[in-house]
């Protein structure tokens, strides 16, 4: 179970945490929104079920009552990485679940070319050459096979650390010193109230705008947090990395989805 919570904080933190694209899978109660918001929807709208989360915010209201500062910011680091073409990340993802008292902690490297990518992580080695996806599972020496699917990517390459959406409202909580890197530290709020997540925290480098820490706060209170360890941007990434030879593998049971 806990490895299958470790893929899911991983797919949150890629893809949700960083461009907030990946699906929720359950479908919890909503989050608290600002008052000032609360008051000035309630002048036009009579709710029909009245309780404690009655508004429901727009896209547009979100991006009115975000903190300025936290977008500026957040512009400029999604202004810096849609220019890459490429990039290679060495990450750290540490599962804190409120059931035990034991955090999980793993490992992973990820390789993005455009819109080819590959994901090493745990147990997994995810593949894909931008049309056929290979997930292979290194404990039982199997991989799946499927087409790549945009619409149904866990996370988007193509827009990783540079696509935070209009679904948030941003708060900029102030600075922290996170070992050699000062950093700021970002609130995102969904407004999407059947997210299984009431809050996103970045921790963005004052000085590259490079993004050094996700953390994602779940409702049933599991964490999720992404430490970078290393980024190199425009990686020269041989293009080897980007398909799966599953003659490589003696004995491998491959299932073609396609």
């Amino acid at each position: 179970m806990k490895v299958i919570k470790m893929v899911k904080g991983l797919a949150l933190i890629l893809g949700l945490a960083i461009t907030g694209w990946a699906i929720a899978q359950q479908n919890p109660q909503g989050t608290q929104q600002p008052k000032q918001q609360t008051q000035q929807t309630q002048q036009s709208q009579q709710p029909t079920n009245p309780g404690p989360h009655p508004v429901r915010l727009t896209k547009e209201m979100a991006q009115q009552v975000s903190d300025p500062e936290a977008k500026k910011i957040l512009e400029k680091t999604s202004k810096k990485f849609s220019k890459l073409k490429s990039f290679q990340v060495k990450f750290r993802l540490k599962l804190d679940m409120p059931e035990t008292d034991d955090d999980e902690i793993k490992e992973g490297t990820l390789y993005v070319n455009g819109e080819k990518y590959r994901l090493d992580f745990g147990d997994q080695l995810v593949v894909s050459d931008g049309k056929t996806v290979w997930t292979y599972i290194k404990e039982t020496n199997e991989v799946q096979i499927t087409e790549e699917d945009p619409e149904n990517q866990m996370f988007q390459p193509r827009d990783l650390f540079s696509d935070f959406g209009d679904e948030y409202i941003y708060t900029l909580l102030g600075t922290k010193k996170l070992k050699d890197y000062t950093t700021y530290v970002i609130d995102l709020t969904p407004i999407d109230k059947n997210k299984s997540f009431f809050k996103i925290r970045l921790y963005i480098d004052t000085k590259t705008y490079e993004i050094r820490r996700a953390i994602v706060f779940e409702k049933s209170g599991i964490r999720y947090a992404l430490d970078i360890i290393s980024f190199i941007p425009n990686a020269p990434i041989p293009n080897v990395l980007f398909t799966f030879d599953t003659t490589a593998y003696p004995g491998i049971q491959v299932t073609d989805l396609r």
